[in-house]
């Protein structure tokens, strides 16, 4: 403990940025290979957006990519949350439906968690297997260039 009875624990929490950010943060640098490699995708913009409506609604998209497959422009929209929820899954696919009402029907996405409980791993493959799930720390085993180079 600190002179003002915090610990040193809690002053990190308050000056760090919230989980899924920092998940984001780490996975950043892999998603072009990742693109590249599993949705054939040659990224024009990787950003983190908001998707403006135009009744002024939006959904915020931790990871937003703008690219190229077979020269037609797709979208590949990411989440991250270290321990992703049932209910935080189907938030997604609804937000993914409203960006595809909006951007057009080429918009895909996944989701990047530290953890999922078997129930949610179950949960996202029988009712939204059309979204791709992956762990974090699976980006740089996957992803990394200097692995790629490497071999």
């Amino acid at each position: 403990m600190n002179n003002s009875g915090r610990t040193f624990q809690s002053q990190w929490q308050e000056n760090s940025p919230c989980s899924w950010e920092r998940y984001t943060h780490r996975i950043f640098p892999f998603i072009e290979e990742f693109a590249r490699r599993e949705y054939g995708i040659e990224i024009e913009v990787l950003d983190r957006r908001n998707i403006v409506y135009p009744d002024g609604r939006f959904d915020q998209a931790n990871i937003y990519v703008e690219g190229r497959r077979k020269g037609r422009k797709v979208y590949l929209i990411g989440e991250c949350k270290a321990r992703p929820s049932k209910k935080e899954i189907k938030r997604f696919r609804e937000a993914l439906e409203r960006m595809r009402k909006y951007l057009g029907d080429r918009v895909e996405g996944f989701f990047v968690g530290a953890y999922y409980s078997p129930e949610v791993e179950n949960y996202i493959k029988e009712k939204h297997p059309e979204i791709r799930f992956m762990k974090s720390f699976e980006f740089g085993l996957h992803y990394s260039k200097r692995k790629r180079a490497g071999r």
